[in-house]
């Protein structure tokens, strides 16, 4: 008298569910840090650079001006750290331009 349904299995490639999966817990990871670093700055009652308050008090604009703020912080490290790498590899490079290759001195002493 087992009369429930069976789920209906729709063949996919398992490649792509591998894909899938991936994307998914990648997007899991970057939520997840997106609100704890929202709960942390709302735990410290402090806004971002103290500057301009969102208006209002929808929790839900808070927590988009939040995110906001925060991805537009991660990409100014991330700019900025690239920077720095660039300019050391510019610096490492020009250093071993600059650098004298010692000679070796032929004596004529015959």
């Amino acid at each position: 008298m087992d009369t429930m349904p069976q789920p209906i299995k729709y063949p996919i490639c398992q490649e792509e569910e591998k894909k899938n999966i991936t994307t998914f817990a990648c997007h899991l990871k970057h939520y997840k840090s997106l609100l704890s670093h929202m709960l942390e700055t709302l735990r410290k009652r402090k806004w971002p650079n103290n500057s301009i308050k969102p208006k209002g008090t929808d929790t839900g604009k808070k927590f988009f001006y939040l995110s906001c703020k925060f991805r537009k912080t991660e990409k100014e490290k991330k700019k900025k750290q690239k920077n720095e790498n660039k300019k050391k590899k510019e610096k490492k490079i020009n250093d071993e331009q600059t650098v004298p290759k010692p000679q070796t001195i032929v004596s004529d002493t015959n």
